[in-house]
């Protein structure tokens, strides 16, 4: 019937499919890994673990998505068992795994934009500056916007924007706005010592902004 034919034919497209994911999961889970060993999780160990879904009497369970169950497994530290991601990562950790998946993914997947919302929780040192190098790599391919208070990320961006809230007759607005040169300089010594007219904090803004700033050139200014 036709029926029995769809259902022979899904069997194999499932077959086929999980086939095809095994054999991707090797190559993807030795990406993942190399991408955290540079961002700061230099023992992380990384697996991608591909099992059949049981279904009545251990036989396998045919599903949405095929035949497959995936789970994505984890040890943080040399000598730690792996274990499913939900249950031993950090909210650092998971925001290191996430960006280092998004960048393997970065130049085939089809999303255009992506919005890291405080990528930089739990993090900072050179873990941030690699994380902000990740960042520059991921907007190469596609528009990236990141929220973070760290400067050492802000002065990888091609462009900065502030935040900033106000309050008029009794209300609070919200406003954005580019900041650049010596503005921009003014900014980073803010998120590095809260004082934007430190002479140290500004000299070390400055020195950031000429090493990893996203192709601005910066002058020393005032201070």
């Amino acid at each position: 019937t036709d029926i029995s034919k769809a259902e022979e034919e899904v069997v194999e497209q499932a077959k086929r499919l999980s086939s095809l994911r095994r054999e991707a999961a090797g190559s993807l889970q030795k990406q993942v890994e190399e991408k955290l060993h540079r961002l700061g999780m230099p023992k992380a160990s990384f697996q991608i673990s591909t099992t059949f879904r049981e279904g009545k009497e251990g036989k396998h369970s045919l599903g949405p998505y095929g035949y497959d169950r995936i789970e994505f497994l984890i040890s943080p530290n040399e000598g730690e068992p792996l274990k499913p991601l939900r249950e031993v990562a950090s909210g650092g950790e998971i925001s290191r795994i996430m960006l280092a998946i998004k960048t393997v993914f970065s130049e085939t997947d089809n999303i255009s934009a992506l919005i890291f919302d405080e990528i930089d929780v739990g993090i900072g040192g050179e873990v941030a500056v690699a994380v902000g190098e990740h960042l520059s790599e991921i907007a190469g391919t596609k528009q990236v916007l990141c929220i973070t208070h760290l400067a050492s990320i802000a002065v990888q961006a091609d462009a900065h924007f502030r935040v900033e809230k106000n309050e008029r007759e009794g209300r609070t607005f919200t406003t954005l706005r580019t900041v650049g040169g010596d503005e921009r300089i003014d900014e980073v010594a803010r998120m590095l010592s809260g004082d934007r007219n430190d002479d140290t904090s500004r000299s070390h803004a400055w020195e950031l902004l000429r090493r990893y700033g996203g192709g601005e050139r910066v002058r020393r200014g005032k201070g």
